[in-house]
């Protein structure tokens, strides 16, 4: 693929993001990256501005109507928020937090699952007849708040699955796929890389369903994302280091030790990139909070390597 090539299929699927008209935008998606559509309009669909919700929404209209394929798109990085045809469910519309949690266990587990195995998850305590019912009332909630005609979810010979020919996207794949292409384009140089390191870095907009913390079959997934996030703010880092764009740099690394506060590595960048700013102070305070965080967690102190840089800034 030549580069022209690689900035378009970097830029194009975005361009509602960008500082162009959205009818245009979404022009350009249809003409150039229809099947990627709807891939992208989860992340759009919660965009601050009203004009390119909107605009997603009338997008999403014309894909269902030629593909007449039902399109429900699921985003659990922050604060979960299902959409169907492009208009948002109601959180009520649930009737409970188990019906909900159960939606988002079929949909990130999208496969078949034994009816006995899904009432011993969420209904452990439960009598054998009475799991049943329970479960029966929360597919038929999840089949209400959807509001798709049609078998949306299925219940067939003892397994419990979405109905496959619905299309169903979410912005933790999303972010997974971007994430992973941007970190794994190795042309530093490239900026179409930095664009889409920035654009990987803005669909991770929270932690993976917050809500769920407890809830044992999202603890693995939860840490992969969080993982590849800080894998984005590290490769963000050095490249803004690399074009001694220092000030974007340093936000970046306070993202990074907002998250992980122990970092010595990122917390020695960013006492670095603040000492070459003429912050000296702040260089220090970096130092300062590694520091009393170690001491009070781990009751250990930095390693050689920090203090050293500490001692050389002071």
């Amino acid at each position: 693929m030549g580069l022209a090539a690689k900035n378009r299929l970097y830029h194009v699927p975005h361009a509602l993001l960008k500082n162009i008209h959205p009818k245009w935008a979404a022009y350009l998606l249809r003409r150039w990256f229809p099947q990627r559509t709807g891939q992208e309009a989860g992340s759009l669909l919660v965009y601050p501005d009203e004009n390119v919700r909107n605009c997603t929404k009338e997008l999403l209209r014309d894909l269902v109507q030629q593909t007449e394929t039902p399109l429900i798109h699921v985003n659990c990085l922050g604060d979960f928020r299902v959409f169907v045809n492009g208009v948002e469910i109601n959180p009520s519309s649930w009737k409970t937090k188990k019906v909900e949690s159960l939606f988002k266990f079929l949909v990130i587990e999208r496969r078949q699952h034994l009816k006995e195995k899904i009432i011993e998850e969420f209904w452990p305590d439960a009598e054998p007849h009475l799991g049943d019912v329970s479960l029966r009332m929360a597919l038929t909630n999840i089949r209400k708040a959807l509001g798709l005609t049609g078998e949306c979810l299925l219940l067939k010979r003892g397994m419990i699955f979405l109905n496959p020919e619905i299309k169903i996207y979410t912005d933790y794949e999303l972010f997974n796929s971007t994430a992973q292409q941007a970190i794994q384009d190795g042309d530093l140089d490239n900026p179409a890389c930095l664009d889409l390191l920035g654009q990987a870095a803005g669909l991770y907009r929270g932690e993976f369903l917050p809500d769920d913390i407890y809830n044992d079959w999202t603890a693995g997934l939860r840490a992969q994302l969080h993982k590849l996030y800080l894998q984005v703010l590290s490769k963000q880092v050095e490249i803004f280091r690399r074009q001694g764009r220092l000030i974007p740099a340093i936000e970046v690394c306070r993202l990074y030790l907002g998250l992980e506060p122990t970092d010595e590595p990122v917390c020695r960048a960013a006492m670095e990139l603040l000492w070459q700013t003429g912050q000296k102070q702040q260089a220090l305070s970096i130092y300062k909070e590694l520091t009393a965080y170690i001491a009070k967690e781990f009751n250990s102190s930095p390693s050689s390597e920090t203090i050293a840089l500490y001692e050389k800034i002071k």
